[in-house]
C-alpha cells in the first residue's frame, strides 16, 4: 500500500512538471510567435503594398516553393530531436555535438551539388515557373539550404529544452529580414530587394544560433558515435510521407494557381497569408508537444499531452476563424491593402478550412512522435485528392477553396476518428518500448 501511495506521488510530481514544460514552453514560444507574427506581418505588409500583384505572387509563390523543398526539415527535426534527445538525457553532449555537426555537413555537400547541377540545368534550358524566373529558383535552392542547415540547429535547442533559445533565434531571422528589406526597397531594389533580405537574414540567423548553442556545439565532425542509420532511415522513410502530405496542403495550391491562373495568383497569395494566421497561432503547441511528449515518462502523461494540444490548438485557431467572420474587411485592409479586397468573399471558407488543417496537422505530428505514421498516409493520401481536385476544377479561386475546404474537414474527421480508437493502444506500446530503452547502454 505504501509502495503504491509512494508511486502515485511521484507521477503526480512527474506528470506535474512535464505539464509545466508544456505550458511554460508553449508561453514562451506563443509569446516569440507574437513578435514574430508582428514583424512578418510588417514585413508582408511591405511586400503588398510596395511590390506590384505581379512581384507580390512571384515572391509568394517562391516562399511556396520554399516551404515544398523544405518538407524534409520538418522530418529533420522530428528524427533529430528524438535520438539528440538520447543523448542529452544521459548527459551525452559530444555525441549530440557530432551528430549535428555530421548532419550540417552532409547539407553543405548536397547544396552545393544541388546549385551546380541547377546551373548547368538552367544552362541548357530555360527553366520557369509562370512568372518565377531560373534565377529566382537558383535563390530558393540556397534558401532551402540554409532552412535545412538552421534546422538541425534548432533540433538541438528542443533536444535541450531550451525554448528561450529557439524563441530568440526565430525573433531574430524576423527583425533582420525587415531591416535588411527597408533599405534596399529605399534605394529601388523592390522584389529583389524582399528576395535578398530573405537569403541574408538566413546567414545571419544561422551564424545566430551555432553562438547560442556554444556550450552544446562542438568541433568533432568526425567523432565516432552510437548512431542506428538504419533505425534513422527507415523511420525517416515512414514519416517523409506523412510530412510531404502536411505541406503539399498549404503549398501545392499556391503553386497550381500559380500555373493556371496567373493573373490571379497574387490575390491568392494574399489569402494563403491571411488564413495562415490561424496557423501561426496554432504553431506553438505544435512545436512544444513533439519533444514534451518524447519526454514524457508514462503513456498517461503522453496521452493527457496530446489531448490537451488538439483541445488548445482548436481553441486557438478558432478564436482567429471568428475574427475573419466578423470583421473580414477591417482585416484584410490592415494586413495587406484595399487593392485585395476580391478576397474578402472566399476568406470564411479558406481560413475555415485552415482551421481543420491545424488540428490534423498537430495530431499527424503526435503520432509521428509516438513511432505512429498511419496518419502521415492519410494526410499524404488527402494532398493527392487535394491535387487531383484542382488539377480538373481549376476554373476559379472559389473551386480551389473550397477543394481544399472538403479535403481538410475530410482528413480531421479520419484523424480524429484515429486517435480516439488507437490512442490509448499507442501511447502504452511507444512508453513501454522507451521504458526498455533507457536500460539500454
Amino acid at each position: 500500500m505504501l509502495q503504491k501511495i509512494k508511486s502515485y506521488i511521484a507521477g503526480f510530481i512527474t506528470s506535474n512538471h512535464i505539464y509545466k514544460n508544456l505550458l511554460s514552453g508553449s508561453l514562451i514560444i506563443f509569446t516569440s510567435s507574437v513578435l514574430v507574427n508582428g514583424f512578418s506581418f510588417l514585413f508582408n505588409l511591405a511586400t503588398a503594398r510596395n511590390l506590384s500583384v505581379e512581384n507580390y505572387g512571384i515572391l509568394q509563390t517562391m516562399l511556396s516553393l520554399f516551404y515544398m523543398l523544405t518538407t524534409l526539415t520538418a522530418l529533420v527535426s522530428i528524427q533529430l530531436t528524438k535520438q539528440l534527445s538520447k543523448y542529452t538525457s544521459r548527459k551525452n553532449y559530444s555525441s549530440a555535438s557530432a551528430l549535428v555537426n555530421k548532419s550540417n555537413l552532409f547539407v553543405i555537400i548536397v547544396g552545393v551539388v544541388s546549385l551546380s547541377s541547377f546551373m548547368i540545368i538552367s544552362n541548357i534550358g530555360d527553366i520557369s515557373i509562370g512568372s518565377v524566373t531560373s534565377g529566382n529558383l537558383f535563390i530558393v535552392i540556397l534558401l532551402t539550404t540554409l532552412g535545412y542547415l538552421l534546422s538541425i540547429n534548432k533540433s538541438l535547442m528542443r533536444a535541450n529544452l531550451l525554448f528561450s533559445a529557439l524563441a530568440l533565434n526565430s525573433i531574430f531571422q524576423a527583425v533582420s529580414k525587415l531591416i535588411i528589406f527597408f533599405p534596399l526597397l529605399f534605394l529601388g531594389f523592390n522584389l529583389n530587394g524582399a528576395i535578398w533580405s530573405l537569403f541574408i537574414s538566413g546567414i545571419l540567423t544561422f551564424l545566430y544560433s551555432i553562438w547560442q548553442l556554444r556550450d552544446r556545439l562542438f568541433i568533432n565532425p568526425f567523432e565516432k558515435i552510437n548512431f542506428s542509420v538504419k533505425t534513422f532511415t527507415k523511420e525517416s522513410v515512414y514519416a517523409i510521407v506523412g510530412i510531404t502530405g502536411l505541406i503539399s496542403l498549404i503549398s501545392v495550391d499556391l503553386i497550381l494557381v500559380q500555373h493556371y491562373l496567373t493573373d490571379l495568383a497574387g490575390y491568392y497569395a494574399a489569402l494563403t497569408l491571411s488564413g495562415k494566421a490561424i496557423l501561426l497561432t496554432t504553431a506553438p503547441l505544435s512545436i512544444v508537444l513533439f519533444p514534451t511528449i518524447i519526454n514524457a515518462k508514462s503513456n498517461v502523461v503522453g496521452k493527457k499531452l496530446f489531448k490537451i494540444a488538439i483541445l488548445g490548438v482548436f481553441v486557438l485557431g478558432s478564436s482567429v476563424f471568428l475574427l475573419y467572420l466578423l470583421i473580414p474587411k477591417q482585416l484584410v485592409s490592415f494586413a495587406l491593402s484595399p487593392t485585395y479586397y476580391t478576397i474578402i468573399p472566399l476568406l470564411p471558407h479558406y481560413s475555415l478550412s485552415i482551421l481543420f488543417y491545424t488540428v490534423s496537422n498537430i495530431i499527424v505530428n503526435g503520432f509521428i512522435a509516438l513511432d505512429e505514421f498511419i496518419p502521415g498516409y492519410l494526410a499524404f493520401f488527402a494532398a493527392v485528392l487535394q491535387i487531383i481536385g484542382i488539377f480538373y476544377l481549376h476554373d476559379s479561386l472559389n473551386n480551389i477553396v473550397m477543394i481544399s475546404l472538403f479535403i481538410n474537414i475530410g482528413l480531421t474527421s479520419c484523424l480524429i476518428f484515429f486517435t480516439l480508437i488507437k490512442l490509448s493502444k499507442i501511447t502504452k506500446r511507444y512508453y513501454y518500448s522507451k521504458a526498455l530503452s533507457d536500460f539500454t547502454p
